[in-house]
């Protein structure tokens, strides 16, 4: 997590976000703020700090040219070829017992 010095000398360049959350967590991040003995700005400033850590394998990936499109296009090949059974029309009346070998 940030140090709060390093917070505040960020604060400078902090650029104004409106979010819209359900109100029982923004009380609950009040409370915690409290608790702490910290600003709810600071809270979800470190949130999101956290959240981009553990995806950042991810974004590095991402970052490689061609490595989405890639994807992409080989997953969309993969099911195309691994599609089970197509789908038949559904059928009326009675069903007939499957036929044994």
């Amino acid at each position: 997590m940030t140090s709060n010095n390093a917070l505040s000398s960020k604060a400078a360049f902090m650029e104004t976000a409106t979010i819209r959350i359900p109100e029982d967590k923004k009380n609950l991040l009040k409370a915690i703020a409290s608790l702490e003995k910290r600003k709810m700005n600071d809270l979800i400033v470190d949130l999101i700090d956290d959240y981009v850590e553990r995806r950042k394998e991810s974004l590095e990936l991402l970052a490689i040219p061609g490595l989405y499109e890639q994807v992409r296009a080989s997953s969309h090949e993969f099911r195309k070829k691994n599609r089970p059974f197509k789908r038949c029309p559904k059928k009326t009346g009675t069903l007939s017992p499957p036929i044994l070998a």
